[in-house]
């Protein structure tokens, strides 16, 4: 069951969806008779909040239910809720206040979307979760929780006659209507260099964080717009011709190791991401100065339609290998729902796939050249 509303949505303090989440679940699996607990899970992303169980086919009414029921106004004790804050410390402490990069990544992601939704924390801080407001988590929790808005997802060896008949079997209010997705925020882009020198406890090696927002052309079909990113993003990736790892890494040693990316924001916003580790005698000024280089001169020249076939070649084989790759289609789904985009099946995939062209890829590349929203850190140990 997904709800497609998550921390972007949130008018409260930060983190406060994810704290909702946990008192929905634990509303309707406390003290209960629950028969899927130790297969359930439950998860608050900035786009989406989700409710998982598994189920036989005896059972699948009652956990349909169940699922149902984290729309419930909350009946647990108020003591019981406010020691919940307790357990998402114990949660943050455990997950990332050991992680040296996880507050890096924070003051990007704030300097990369200042005064926007995108640069919530999922999580939030010490300060803010010990604080949560239980008025304020039963407001967003009406306001969240709406049938209306939410996806039920069922996969697995059971008939559409057999699920149809659980879900005749329900006892839930029937929204009205569907609730149309609140529709993403658009985060600002403008021509903005922000580049700083850190010192990071535990960081264990120095570290160049180079991110770049910008603007992407107008796409109309979603899994075309999916294919032609992750076929850019490959091909920037590898050590190929028109890709950055042979002059950055293995022809010049500028970068001992990197990591490169490219995403969508949204539908209508890029991020372009590179965290790279300096070679030997390679400063970190030097390392950013020359993957700038590197970049600027790929999206000059385009890259070559070889690399561009290499590529779709790799990939045409992936999507011929789908079936035997369990859960391949539902995690596409959940990931397509779960991130308020259009969902598209297998066929279109490869159907997008084919028309991918090196015309399209480099039209897009000159696109990532553009003037945007670019943050850079140099961090050094402290």
């Amino acid at each position: 069951m997904i709800f497609q509303n998550g921390e972007l949505d949130n008018p409260y303090a930060e983190g406060l969806a994810h704290y909702v989440e946990h008192l929905a679940w634990l509303n309707v699996t406390q003290s209960k008779d629950f028969e899927a607990l130790r297969h359930s899970n439950a998860w608050t992303n900035l786009t989406s909040t989700a409710y998982v169980t598994h189920s036989s086919e005896t059972w699948l009414t009652k956990e349909l239910q169940r699922l149902v029921e984290v729309t419930a106004p909350f009946t647990l004790a108020k003591s019981f809720m406010l020691q919940e804050r307790d357990i998402i410390l114990r949660e943050y402490e455990a997950n990332v206040a050991e992680n040296p990069y996880f507050e890096i990544e924070q003051n990007i992601t704030k300097a990369l979307y200042p005064s926007s939704p995108w640069a919530r924390s999922v999580l939030g801080s010490p300060t803010e979760i010990e604080d949560f407001s239980l008025i304020n988590a039963k407001k967003l929790h009406r306001k969240s929780h709406e049938l209306g808005n939410a996806v039920l997802i069922v996969t697995g060896n059971i008939s559409k006659t057999t699920l149809q008949k659980a879900l005749r079997n329900l006892n839930f209010p029937k929204p009205a209507a569907p609730i149309a997705p609140t529709p993403l925020p658009t985060p600002e882009v403008a021509n903005k260099r922000v580049a700083a020198d850190i010192h990071v406890a535990r960081l264990g090696s120095p570290t160049l964080f180079y991110r770049k927002l910008i603007k992407r052309p107008p796409c109309s079909d979603a899994a075309f717009c999916d294919q032609t990113v992750r076929v850019l993003r490959a091909a920037l990736d590898s050590s190929l011709p028109g890709g950055i790892a042979g002059p950055l890494r293995f022809d010049n040693f500028f970068a001992r190791s990197f990591w490169f990316d490219l995403r969508a924001i949204g539908s209508k916003h890029l991020l372009i991401e590179f965290t790279a580790e300096p070679d030997l005698n390679i400063s970190l000024s030097k390392l950013e100065t020359e993957f700038t280089k590197v970049f600027n001169e790929i999206v000059q020249q385009g890259i070559p339609e070889k690399t561009i076939k290499q590529i779709k070649k790799r990939f045409q084989g992936h999507l011929n290998d789908v079936l035997k790759r369990k859960n391949y289609r539902k995690n596409l789904l959940i990931d397509r729902v779960s991130n308020r985009q259009p969902y598209y099946g297998l066929t279109a995939e490869r159907r997008a796939l084919r028309s991918v062209t090196a015309q399209k890829i480099n039209d897009l590349l000159t696109a990532l050249g553009q003037s945007g929203r670019t943050v850079i850190y140099r961090a050094n140990e402290l």
